[in-house]
């Protein structure tokens, strides 16, 4: 059985844990090697994860089963997208799964926690950028009833950025 709690500054090494492989499976073909190693580098650090968890207006949740933390989410609530009318949207920054637990519904069910949390505190929809590419987490997003909105470039390095989908879910 899935425990999904909020996240705090002690679970940062444990979604570090989870961040690098995940992220590398999903994008570490998505620039070259240096380039993909130096993002992480900057990106993903025991430091940056306190600093992004003591940050206010991110929320963090994990899920474990027995005592294991799987996967992780990040969201910020009233985030504007010029592809998105309205306000009171949530952005879903992170959605990221250990890849040995793929396959078991974790994602499912992390992700449906958020999005009936957001509900909860007042959200009118949720929003998430997604490199095209990735057709795994593309098929995942569509099936949980998001659509594509528009575009937008994520930035891997000075010389690099990824295309992605802006993908949309009114609640």
């Amino acid at each position: 059985m899935l425990n999904i709690r909020r996240a705090s500054r002690v679970d940062a090494q444990a979604i570090l844990d989870i961040a690098i492989p995940s992220f590398l499976d999903a994008h570490g073909h998505s620039a070259s090697e240096s380039e993909i190693n130096q993002y992480v580098k900057s990106n993903f650090s025991l430091r940056a994860f306190e600093e992004e968890l003591d940050n206010k207006e991110n929320l963090f949740f994990i899920s474990s089963d027995e005592n294991r933390i799987n996967a992780y989410s990040k969201i910020s609530f009233n985030q504007y997208n010029g592809n998105i009318k309205g306000s009171h949207l949530v952005k879903l920054e992170r959605l990221y799964v250990d890849p040995l637990a793929y396959g078991k519904g974790i994602a499912q069910e992390l992700l449906q926690h958020n999005i009936d949390f957001s509900k909860q505190e007042g959200q009118q929809g949720m929003w998430l950028n997604v490199w095209v590419e990735n057709k795994r987490a593309i098929s995942f997003y569509d099936k949980m009833g998001f659509k594509v909105v528009g575009a937008f470039d994520f930035k891997i390095s000075d010389k690099h950025y990824n295309p992605n989908h802006v993908m949309y879910l009114a609640f």
